[in-house]
């Protein structure tokens, strides 16, 4: 494809949110295969009346263009067995590198690379920490150097050993202590503020990560002070070592070697499950583990053969390496999330409702934005480890973040092109009743008749002030209306709409048994037919849709004094319902958007007939 964009994660967080597409249609009721194009990103106007084709960026069409000719030239040229054999196989990753480069490999070759990134982990690690004990034993002067764990306790192997299972340990509490204090913002932005984060990702992006951050460094900051206070029991001397050595010692082979055991315990959970979306674990433990176990490897044999290089004498010299070449996996997945925010901030507010589930929405945001994260965190806490500026980054954290929740608190999120958006229900009752039958053709009379439209909005709006201001700028009044709820409204159908049933006819009649009924109705492809009376019934053109007339062959049982008829027709045309254009002119920053069928307008019917 000249221009790929194709990701397996996006294959599945689909469901993730709920949302279906027209192929789910095909793929849930047969086993035909396809391709799904799909575009998104910041699509704030989809399945709105704004969704319309002027609106489309410059270049989408061109793209699908392009990508669907390469597309089927490629089908052409394979053959579809082998691609049918792939598909139904399952077991592709696919990913996209900004847009130019499309990777495709198999779940089994994963697999393969991450066991064989594990055994050399354990055995690199083990071999060196081996070695370095053997090496330092036979010494006269195991240590003389100030920075040298060696020089400081006596039970250096353990303590060695110690320091690595603490190290991991509190690298897995940060990840998961993180991910604690994200979801405690999130529950909170879910009470107060549901969708501070509407039509910007770079805000969303602050308001999850900066939680995540500061939970784990607060847990990495912890963990040293325990890890202090651990050494301290263990001098070589029986003298208590001073607390402002203990910041010279370095544990850059135990800090090192604890983030690649961390990586290691993310590549047995990806093998475990064994599932496409894990694949971003192994494009970082492609990149950072060998990077570590070659930094180790450098550090011990200078320190064995002892090669004095200026350069890996400084202080932060293990900072260069893993920084720059984390730079690589950590800007793919940025774009990847990137994208992934940019279409769920619109999608998601099209399906927010009232209590947990504005919490599983943000929950949806917050994990995704904890994806990349984690992998910085990763390579940014042993950083602070080793200079100690637990507090100062903390601090910096903790007013950054107070900034960007006093701006997300008080934004405006909706606008012109990021709309907010409303549902609303035309409801009717009618009622035709026949209490004596004339000569036929009988003209039904109707008995009474009412309409209202209940108004549903989302993400925590006041309706009612809404629909105020909808009613000053009109300059229609509102009748009966009553809000129940601040985000749902009912009020009459003062807008003189057209009732979809036009007239009912009862076109012949056989021993008050048998009945031909003729309904005329607005141009509808939802017509339903019910009875909650034990009569048989047909409805002689039911597979003509749309119709503009139902007509209904009764058989009624003679024991019934008298039965009903229930009609229902719906229908999602906005130009059938006035109040939907009317309301969509004066209040631009909101726009209507349909549910799952077309069912904006519902007019109900009940027709009862009365035996004489």
């Amino acid at each position: 494809m000249s221009r790929p964009r194709a990701n397996v994660i996006f294959k599945n967080t689909l469901q993730w949110i709920g949302l279906r597409t027209d192929y789910d249609t095909y793929i849930s009721n047969s086993s035909l295969l396809g391709y799904e194009f799909i575009f998104l990103a910041d699509g704030y106007t989809y399945h709105t009346t704004l969704d319309i084709l002027s609106n489309i960026k410059q270049g989408v069409l061109q793209d699908l263009g392009d990508n669907l000719a390469l597309l089927v030239r490629h089908i052409l040229l394979v053959g579809v067995e082998e691609i049918e054999d792939d598909i139904h196989a399952n077991s592709l990753i696919y990913f996209d590198v900004f847009g130019r480069y499309l990777f495709v490999y198999r779940i089994s070759t994963s697999i393969i690379i991450q066991q064989i990134l594990i055994i050399l982990i354990i055995v690199i690690s083990v071999t060196l920490i081996i070695l370095d004990e053997i090496y330092h034993r036979k010494r006269s002067s195991s240590c003389s150097d100030r920075h040298c764990i060696y020089f400081h306790f006596k039970y250096s192997f353990l303590i060695r050993i110690n320091s690595i299972i603490l190290y991991f340990i509190s690298n897995v509490f940060s990840i998961i202590v993180g991910l604690v204090f994200s979801m405690m913002i999130t529950w909170m932005i879910s009470i107060t503020r549901p969708l501070s984060w509407f039509g910007s990702s770079t805000l969303a992006t602050f308001l999850f990560s900066f939680p995540y951050l500061i939970g784990s460094i607060t847990n990495a900051y912890l963990w040293d002070i325990f890890h202090r206070f651990i050494l301290r029991k263990y001098p070589k001397n029986s003298v208590e070592i001073d607390p402002n050595h203990l910041n010279d010692i370095k544990f850059d082979f135990e800090q090192n070697i604890s983030i690649v055991l961390v990586y290691g315990l993310l590549m047995i959970v990806s093998i475990y499950f064994k599932d496409q979306i894990f694949y971003p674990i192994l494009v970082w433990s492609i990149f950072i583990c060998p990077i570590y176990l070659l930094l180790m490897i450098i550090e011990f044999i200078l320190h064995w053969k002892e090669i004095h290089w200026d350069f890996f004498k400084q202080r932060y010299h293990w900072l260069f390496f893993p920084l720059i070449i984390s730079l690589l996996p950590l800007s793919h997945t940025i774009d990847i999330i990137n994208q992934l925010i940019r279409y769920f901030i619109p999608l998601l507010s099209h399906t927010f409702s009232l209590g947990l589930w504005i919490f599983y929405k943000n929950m949806v945001m917050c994990s995704v934005i904890a994806i990349p994260t984690i992998f910085f965190s990763l390579i940014f806490l042993p950083i602070l480890q080793r200079t100690k500026y637990f507090s100062r980054t903390l601090f910096v954290l903790l007013i950054t973040f107070s900034i960007t929740l006093i701006i997300a608190y008080n934004r405006q999120p909706f606008t012109n092109i990021r709309p907010n958006i409303f549902y609303a229900e035309h409801t009717s009752r009618s009622f035709f009743k026949v209490e004596k039958l004339f000569d036929v053709p009988f003209m039904v009379p109707l008995q009474s008749q009412s309409s209202w439209i209940t108004v549903t909005g989302y993400n925590d709006i006041n309706l009612s002030r809404v629909l105020d201001d909808f009613s000053a700028k009109s300059g229609y009044i509102l009748r009966n209306k009553w809000c129940f709820l601040p985000t749902i409204c009912v009020f009459d159908d003062t807008f003189n709409r057209t009732i979809a049933v036009q007239n009912i006819k009862i076109e012949s009649v056989k021993n008050f048994t048998n009945y031909t009924i003729l309904i005329r109705h607005a141009l509808s492809y939802y017509i339903r037919v019910s009875s909650n009376s034990s009569i048989e019934f047909i409805v002689r053109n039911e597979w003509v849709v749309p119709r503009v007339e139902t007509i209904i062959d009764v058989i009624s049982n003679t024991t019934l004094f008298s039965f009903d008829i229930n009609i229902n027709i719906k229908r999602c045309n906005l130009t059938d319902s006035p109040f939907l254009l009317l309301f969509t002119r004066s209040i631009s920053n909101m726009v209507p958007i349909g549910k799952d069928r077309c069912q904006t307008i519902n007019d109900n019917v009940t027709l009862t007939i009365e035996r004489p």
